[in-house]
């Protein structure tokens, strides 16, 4: 970053993650996961003159919740339930460069349901 010598462009400064699975019983259980990503510097839009303006983009948190279900009404059967950025962050991928474009959208919130039988083939 011109006038730092630390941290990169488009990177966090720092960055967190973390992740844990509760048993909650009976087949059940709920994995759910946390990134924390520090302020991070990057080209977010043009000028006037249509010069690309490096500015900061504040913290911010992705959580992923994991259900799960195992032995649903038959041995080795089991649902999922996976929703990614769950409370919408909003986090949008920044240009390390003058790129001439704005910052790219971050991941979707999105759903995601599995079924599993467990058998082989």
């Amino acid at each position: 970053m011109p006038g730092h010598d630390g941290p990169l462009l488009g990177l966090a400064q720092p960055q967190l993650s973390a992740q844990a699975l509760l048993e909650l019983g009976r087949g059940a259980s709920l994995a759910p996961s946390v990134q924390l990503d520090g302020e991070r510097w990057g080209y977010l839009r043009g000028d006037a003159g249509g010069e690309d303006v490096l500015g900061r983009e504040p913290p911010a948190m992705l959580i992923d919740l994991w259900a799960r279900l195992e032995r649903l009404y038959l041995p080795g059967l089991t649902l999922g339930l996976r929703v990614f950025d769950a409370f919408d962050s909003g986090f949008r991928w920044l240009q390390p460069h003058d790129s001439g474009h704005a910052p790219l959208p971050g991941r979707a919130q999105e759903l995601l349901v599995k079924l599993d039988s467990g058998l082989s083939l």
